[in-house]
């Protein structure tokens, strides 16, 4: 019953203002819920931007809670200056550690018929259809930038550890320009990556066929002449994190060019997120088919079934209903040859 100080009629409309929602989740696996260690956030900063957020570098990010992030608001006089501004926003915000779908946002914002204001609730399946990853994966030079970034920072700690050596010699041999191999890992895929510096500190890198040459020192570098907008870039000792204007990602650096774990035959089910189990329906000498479902994992307020991905024997069950999996944790095993065929 107490007065609020205002009335309905003191109340106006002024503008536009567009919201988004930042997720700790990846859109190229269906929106799976990601899990880990905020490795850094820097949310934007401006006029008519608003960002409500509640999380910090440092802060790990578990399964026990919704997965939303910030929400981040921008606003104008009209709807296309509230988007422009958005994607700024968005652009200028770093978050390195769990995947998110910062770049699935800005990828929307851009979009025709969302900059026409045509979006509507079949807007994903019109605009991406069936493989959404496909539209947000790496190109090459995304790969051949996060090498060049790479290289410097591995630079950087030989000046540091040597304390004696001139940056002006770094790269530099009496034959010429020097060469090194530096090999990135994106979940299971190996980029075997060749850089050649010029004496003008210019990289060639190269993989598989392709080639750019790469200028600039930090996060000023340029890609065949074209600036790359590297917004900020990091290397923890093992992961490279990237953050542009449009994309933000991190590889692995691989000290070796041997794959540990060569066994991708479909019949080791893993945990895809930290989560419980709160169902598991196969046995050991249990026939399953592709697609039959093997456990469900519940994991920041949603439900997760999975599936075998062939049809096989069940060899293995290592963990029971109501366990609390790590992340990449073995769960079951199939023998996908073990089905005898008709």
């Amino acid at each position: 019953g107490a007065p609020l100080g205002f009335a309905q009629s003191d109340v106006t409309l002024s503008g536009h203002a567009i919201e988004v929602r930042l997720y700790a989740e990846d859109p190229a696996q269906d929106f799976l819920p990601s899990t880990g260690e905020i490795v850094r956030w820097q949310p934007a900063v401006g006029d008519n931007i608003r960002i409500d957020d509640g999380i910090v570098s440092g802060q790990m990010i578990s399964p026990f809670y919704d997965p939303m992030l910030a929400k981040v608001i921008a606003y104008g006089p009209d709807r296309d200056t509230a988007r422009r501004r958005l994607v700024a926003a968005l652009s200028d915000t770093v978050l390195f550690g769990p995947a998110s779908n910062r770049d699935f946002l800005l990828d929307v914002l851009n979009r025709q018929s969302f900059c026409d204001g045509q979006a509507t609730t079949a807007f994903i399946a019109e605009e991406y259809g069936e493989d959404i990853a496909s539209h947000l994966a790496l190109g090459f030079d995304d790969i051949a930038l996060t090498a060049a970034v790479l290289y410097e920072a591995l630079q950087d700690q030989t000046v540091t550890l040597a304390g004696h050596v001139p940056r002006e010699l770094l790269g530099w041999g009496s034959p010429g320009g020097l060469s090194a191999r530096l090999v990135l890992g994106d979940g299971a895929t190996r980029y075997a990556m060749t850089l050649q510096q010029s004496r003008d500190g210019s990289l060639s890198v190269s993989h598989d066929g392709q080639s750019v040459v790469i200028t600039g020192q930090g996060n000023d570098k340029r890609i065949n002449g074209v600036r790359a907008d590297i917004r900020a870039s990091h290397y923890d000792g093992e992961r490279v994190f990237i953050s542009t204007s449009r994309r933000a990602y991190a590889l692995l650096h691989v000290r070796t060019t041997s794959v540990v774990d060569t066994v991708g035959d479909g019949g080791r089910i893993t945990a895809p997120m930290h989560g419980n189990l709160i169902g598991v329906f196969v046995a050991v000498g249990d026939h399953v088919a592709a697609g039959t479902r093997l456990a469900v994992l519940e994991a920041m307020k949603m439900q997760h079934e999975l599936l075998a991905p062939e049809a096989g024997t069940v060899t293995a069950v290592l963990v029971a209903e109501g366990a609390q999996v790590p992340a990449g944790s073995l769960l079951i095993e199939i023998d996908v040859e073990g089905v005898e065929t008709a």
